[in-house]
């Protein structure tokens, strides 16, 4: 690489700075989410009657559920005009503000898609719900016919 082109990262960003075309480009790494994921993030364990199913195990025994609204990455590009003096702070600025901007287009335009998942996801977990709660009944139920049996003899 030589000194022209300097690649800078720091924690999701990485910036691509080429002094000769004054430009500068940012890059935001994003992990893919659903509101399983973020959920699973929030609560870390939903143990159910067996201890071990978590939400994402939920999710997986049950139906395949889409990237909500975060892609791998969005780019933003910041150019300098030729008659301007380059600036690689601000384009630094500006390329991650364009980046920033473009990610948070997507959030908004896919916000309805979110909603409908996390919709999807409270009939899941109400069916869970359900199927655990007669899981119940029928093992108190089962207690009581057995002390029945137990009283009769």
């Amino acid at each position: 690489m030589n000194s022209k082109n300097v690649v800078i990262k720091s924690k999701n960003v990485t910036y691509y700075v080429n002094r000769e075309k004054k430009t500068v480009v940012a890059v935001i790494e994003c992990e893919p989410s659903t509101p399983i994921l973020i959920l699973d993030k929030v609560f870390d364990k939903l143990e159910n009657a067996n201890g071990n199913h978590n939400l994402m195990e939920m999710h997986f025994d049950n139906y395949y559920m889409s990237k909500a609204f975060i892609n791998e990455r969005y780019v933003g590009i910041a150019k300098c005009h030729d008659s301007d003096t380059f600036d690689e702070e601000f384009g630094k600025k500006l390329a991650l503000a364009r980046a920033k901007a473009k990610k948070a287009d997507a959030v908004y335009s896919n916000f309805s898609k979110f909603i409908e998942q996390l919709d999807d996801l409270n009939y899941l977990a109400g069916k869970k719900h359900d199927e655990l709660y007669r899981r119940w009944i029928d093992s108190e139920a089962e207690v009581g016919d057995l002390l029945k049996s137990i009283i009769k003899e």
